[in-house]
């Protein structure tokens, strides 16, 4: 029996070895993957009340200023139409804060080599208790620290420099530390 991988958009040497993509690269693999969680995080909001038709918008500029590379405005826009599904100052609109700040540390791990398959599962499970309490993704947040932890040097130090290059919350910064 023979098997075919097949890698959409990047060698296979770049799937395997984040340190040989270009920084522009590297980001530009982060932030489409911020993108990305952010529709299915929304998406989970409407189980507990999120309106998500509010963030349509400002996640199509979001995807605008992606493809223009302008990586800072696309975060920003894509946090609008995060924050807009949720009432403020319920549980809800704070958990999409703090899952919007999640997302981009984890993809930007991601990104940078460094193995959030855990951190990953656990917040896309918590996901859906959003309007319950506040801080349902501290456990995520946990084990996306415990990752940066172990992770080797060179993954620490890419992760550093993207996530400083995107102008993240500093709860996300908090990861990184003096990096």
């Amino acid at each position: 029996m023979v098997f075919t991988v097949l890698f959409f958009g990047a060698s296979s040497s770049q799937a395997v070895h984040p340190e040989r993509l270009s920084p522009d690269e590297m980001t530009a693999g982060a932030v489409s993957k911020v993108l990305a969680s952010v529709r299915d995080l929304v998406l989970a909001s409407s189980r507990s009340g999120g309106r998500i038709g509010s963030s349509r918008n400002a996640l199509a500029v979001a995807k605008e200023k992606l493809d223009r590379h302008d990586f800072a405005a696309a975060l920003a826009s894509a946090f609008q139409g995060v924050i807009q599904v949720g009432q403020p100052g319920s549980p809800l609109a704070s958990n999409l804060r703090d899952g919007f700040d999640f997302l981009v540390a984890a993809c930007s791990a991601e990104q940078s080599g460094i193995d959030t398959r855990h951190a990953q599962d656990i917040f896309e499970a918590a996901a859906g208790d959003m309007g319950a309490s506040t801080g349902v993704f501290e456990s995520s947040w946990q084990a996306l620290g415990e990752a940066i932890r172990h992770a080797d040097e060179g993954a620490r130090e890419r992760f550093a420099r993207l996530l400083r290059g995107l102008q993240p919350p500093p709860r996300a910064l908090s990861l990184i530390g003096g990096a």
